[in-house]
């Protein structure tokens, strides 16, 4: 509930921030991967490749916190696009080899909310911190009603068992 309260207060402070957080993620996985061949020498060509890049990333974003708060959320952007458009044609083509109308519906419907996705992807971005930022709040609230439904519940069994601490 506080991450979508920052999402929603200051987004843009917060993308930065949930970015840097990505990219020392990114940097530790890269250099547990390398760390990894020493413990396990299975595919340690994949791992070695794995590692070298995490620690760029991790080092890129790290280092270009303003540029990699634009560039990683845009270039998610646009790979969620294509592969709705992607996912689109596929079911415009199974409508077309005859399986359901269906198919026609969800194709349209993916590849018409993928198109604006790619014409601009940062103003989708800046809709996507404030819909981060409401999920989050509702998630929050939905998390505390159902923390007080469990205590009233509990309290609830132990009245009709007595007060046992054994529960």
């Amino acid at each position: 509930m506080i991450i979508g309260l920052l999402f929603l207060v200051a987004p843009a402070h917060t993308l930065i921030a949930t970015i840097q957080a990505l990219g020392a993620y990114w940097f530790v996985i890269g250099l547990l991967s390398i760390i990894g061949i020493f413990v396990d020498r299975a595919n340690w060509g994949c791992k070695l490749i794995v590692g070298i890049l995490g620690m760029l990333a991790g080092i890129a974003v790290l280092e270009y916190p303003m540029l990699s708060a634009i560039v990683v959320p845009e270039t998610l952007m646009l790979y969620i696009a294509a592969l709705g458009v992607i996912l689109g044609l596929i079911s415009l083509y199974r409508a077309y080899s005859g399986r359901s109308w269906e198919y026609v519906v969800t194709g349209v419907i993916s590849i018409l909310f993928a198109l604006p996705v790619i014409d601009n992807p940062l103003d989708v971005i800046i809709g996507l911190a404030y819909t981060i930022g409401a999920i989050g709040v509702i998630d929050g609230i939905i998390a505390i009603a159902g923390a007080f439904r469990l205590r009233s519940a509990r309290t609830r069994l132990e009245n009709a068992l007595g007060r046992r601490d054994d529960i």
